[in-house]
């Protein structure tokens, strides 16, 4: 197996966020993400703290789209994550 990154729930949630010096970086993370989902791997505590923020913030909509592109990624045990619509 090639080396793998991990994503942790900074990137998705910098990403959905408000504008902040991290937000730009993190798209284009994502981005990669999306190009090459074999590369990187999440894992479930990760999108519990997402779903946690959203949930505290009121930002539903734009991580939607945050999580379909982590949902294109593996899990941290090597299994495609499945995210329910």
């Amino acid at each position: 197996m090639p080396p793998v990154t991990f994503i942790r729930a900074n990137v998705p949630i910098y990403a959905a966020g408000r504008e902040h010096r991290y937000r730009e970086p993190c798209i284009r993370v994502l981005a990669i993400v999306n190009d090459n989902p074999d590369a990187f791997v999440t894992g479930a505590e990760v999108l519990r703290e997402i779903m946690h923020h959203s949930c505290n913030t009121c930002r539903v909509v734009p991580l939607s789209k945050t999580l379909s592109v982590l949902a294109s990624a593996r899990s941290s045990n090597g299994r495609a994550c499945k995210i329910p619509a």
